[in-house]
């Protein structure tokens, strides 16, 4: 899955805010593919700004992140507790049909 800058900061969204340790597990390894290093935050000059994040968007990085079945069994799980909870923004929606496998 190609994951903009955009995307992997909040991508959390999707993270279960307690759960099994199994899932939180999960949780992790999918929090480490996709953390941007101190390298990326330095290149992208990311910094806080007020109540967000800006950035340099000449500088759009691509990461291209390969999640395992259960990786991605937890995200469209949640996916779908958000939509049926009319959670999904318009922020995240790119996000969440991506996760779903109905955007590339």
């Amino acid at each position: 899955m190609k994951l903009k800058i955009k995307e992997r900061l909040i991508f959390n969204t999707f993270y279960p805010r307690s759960g099994s340790i199994i899932e939180q597990a999960v949780v992790k390894s999918i929090d480490n593919k996709i953390v941007l290093s101190q390298a990326e935050v330095k290149e992208i000059g990311l910094k806080p700004v007020g109540q967000t994040l800006k950035w340099d968007k000449n500088v759009e990085k691509v990461l291209d992140v390969t999640f395992t079945n259960e990786e991605l069994t937890l995200l469209k799980l949640q996916v779908e507790k958000m939509d049926k909870e009319k959670r999904v923004t318009l922020e995240l929606l790119d996000l969440c049909l991506k996760i779903k496998g109905i955007k590339g």
